[in-house]
């Protein structure tokens, strides 16, 4: 199968490698529909951290077909169409049920990597996944990217207005770089108090006495995408209330990823959509 390696700083291409298999009973193999390019995966790119030459993508976001899965997996089959989440909660430790399925307590490997691929290996699928109603194609491609947005983006948005308790008629300030702003901080006013939340890993660390003598809250953590997928989004995409998809500006093939980085680190692109 094909997949996307990260070459070198400016680089990254495509590789031939063997298909994924089930190597635990919560794995689920994922063949994917779409996929993405993120800005966090431009950090490394533009060469602002650390990562070996010929090392696997960063991609993490993809919605796809349920290909096999493990002896464990009891809410998917074979078959079942799928958002495939960059985090992967449990649905039952402390953290999983207080809705923080982006800090679950129950593994170490949370976070999805090397996504922006012909297949994916997806662990702890059993809950982490979201089950989408029909096939990819029952639906239009502005829908289809919509539902790939449940992925990261739209749930880590959502994510930031929710923690800074952002609610009708509150002015916002959204500050950074990112397919919705949310690299640096957003800021919102609201009864006296100013919520905060940090995003960016590449920024100097902020000196909070300021901020603490100001009445500020800061707040933020990875996005608990199952759950807000679950409860909120997905329904909100499939009823026509959010159209998020409109974040993908330009589409690449699998083949052209490098294409599909450079278009954002050149800014020719807010979020660069692979169709697989």
């Amino acid at each position: 199968m094909k997949t996307t390696i990260f070459e070198k700083a400016g680089q990254v291409a495509i590789e031939e490698v063997a298909k994924p298999t089930i190597q635990a009973d919560d794995d689920a193999i994922i063949k994917v529909v779409r996929t993405c390019v993120c800005g966090s995966d431009l950090w490394a790119y533009r060469g602002l951290e650390d990562k070996d030459d010929y090392s696997a993508n960063s991609g993490h976001e993809a919605i796809g077909i349920v290909d096999s899965v493990g002896s464990a997996i009891t809410t998917v089959k074979p078959g079942d169409f799928v958002i495939a989440p960059f985090t992967h909660g449990c649905g039952h430790c402390a953290a999983c049920l207080a809705g923080f399925d982006g800090d679950c307590q129950s593994h170490d490997d949370n976070f999805s990597s090397a996504v922006q691929s012909e297949y994916v290996r997806f662990q702890h699928a059993d809950w982490a996944l979201v089950k989408v109603p029909g096939q990819p194609a029952d639906y239009s491609d502005k829908m289809l990217n919509s539902l790939l947005s449940l992925a990261d983006v739209m749930a880590t948005g959502y994510h930031a207005t929710r923690v800074a308790n952002v609610t009708t008629g509150d002015t916002v300030v959204v500050v950074g770089d990112g397919a919705v702003g949310l690299c640096g901080v957003i800021a919102a006013k609201m009864r006296g108090a100013k919520r905060i939340i940090a995003m960016s890993r590449h920024e100097d660390r902020q000196k909070l006495a300021r901020e603490f003598g100001a009445t500020d809250i800061i707040a933020g953590g990875p996005a608990s995408v199952t759950t807000y997928d679950k409860q909120v989004l997905l329904k909100a995409v499939l009823d026509g209330d959010i159209h998020p998809g409109k974040v993908f500006t330009k589409a690449f093939k699998l083949d052209d990823i490098n294409a599909a980085y450079q278009a954002m680190a050149k800014r020719e692109a807010i979020k660069s959509l692979i169709i697989v």
